[in-house]
């Protein structure tokens, strides 16, 4: 596996130096960790010191993070929690990975606590100023005016009609987010030692909604436009899916083909984990080309996800897809 190799950054360069561009810079947006080791590499020629001694200097030392540091700081952070991942034959302690391969791109080390601080250090002025601050915290404007959901380093949107700035992230065996509400004046982290369906992000949303019950009012309601037959239907497929056995004959050939065995495996395995959904909120329906897309709130004992199942016009799913 890659990530257990030696890494460096040559050959993380290598992987990508001849590959063509997706699309013409400044016309789209997509995220890439890769841009963010390209940009510890640009940190490091331009401070003449390496990334890791920047971060604790410049970011750890100003916010008062003393129980941070790096991948292969791991031994001597104590206690540290290990990492696991959801398979096709369960849940097993998550291979390691080498702190280059995820390098300035996420090769740190923290806690909740040290992570609340780095939010209020950042946002208090302690780390940039607020000019800096401010743009950071701006949706991108690229070259042809459209504004995306991404700024610098955050994603910028809204959550149950709330204004919310937030990123997620994981490497082999973990997963983690933090999210800010700023109109609230509240801060969440989520660090999970687990690799799997149920995503740090919709833990944090749960968190929040506990914080703030109106907003969690406005979540569980039902939009108009509800189809009783087509809820049930996703009702029985998440149950077929934690079995392991689904009726294939109401998949198109699309979706037959790519849900192989083993994917189903896995998916039985992590949706194992969530058990049997405790609401199916109808969110919304949207007509696409092969039929209708339907969004619906699954609410967890642990987690909350966007469940979208794509129809067609003669009857057949075309898509299921579980979304954080």
């Amino acid at each position: 596996m890659a990530g257990t190799r030696t890494p460096s950054f040559a050959a993380i360069l290598a992987l990508v130096r001849n590959k063509p561009l997706e699309f013409r810079p400044g016309s789209r947006f997509a995220y890439s960790n890769t841009n963010y080791i390209l940009l510890g590499e640009i940190l490091e020629r331009a401070s003449g010191i390496s990334w890791e001694t920047y971060v604790r200097t410049h970011l750890f030392v100003p916010a008062g993070m003393p129980h941070s540091g790096f991948i292969d700081d791991e031994a001597h952070l104590q206690p540290m929690a290990s990492g696991y991942v959801a398979g096709k034959n369960g849940v097993k302690p998550a291979r390691p990975l080498r702190s280059g391969w995820a390098w300035s791109a996420g090769a740190i080390v923290s806690t909740t606590g040290d992570m609340l601080k780095w939010d209020s250090a950042l946002l208090r002025g302690k780390l940039i100023n607020q000019t800096d601050l401010a743009a950071m915290l701006a949706p991108a404007k690229p070259a042809f005016g459209k504004s995306f959901w991404y700024g610098y380093g955050w994603v910028i949107d809204t959550a149950d009609g709330h204004k919310r700035i937030w990123h997620n992230g994981g490497t082999f065996g973990f997963n983690a987010a933090n999210l800010l509400f700023p109109r609230d004046g509240l801060a969440i982290v989520v660090l999970q030692n687990a690799d799997t369906i149920a995503a740090a992000e919709s833990t944090g949303m749960r968190i929040f909604e506990a914080f703030e019950p109106s907003a969690a009012q406005v979540a569980n309601a039902s939009a108009s436009g509800e189809d009783p037959a087509i809820t049930e239907r996703v009702r029985d497929l998440l149950a077929q899916f934690e079995s392991g056995t689904v009726d294939r004959t109401q998949l198109n050939a699309t979706m037959n083909k790519r849900l192989t065995p083993q994917l189903l495996k896995v998916a039985a395995t992590e949706l194992a984990v969530l058990g049997v959904p405790q609401r199916l909120v109808f969110v919304g329906k949207t007509t696409i080309a092969s039929g209708t897309l339907y969004t619906y709130r699954a609410v967890f004992s642990a987690a909350t996800f966007n469940v979208q199942i794509g129809v067609d016009r003669s009857g057949k799913i075309t898509g299921f897809a579980l979304v954080p």
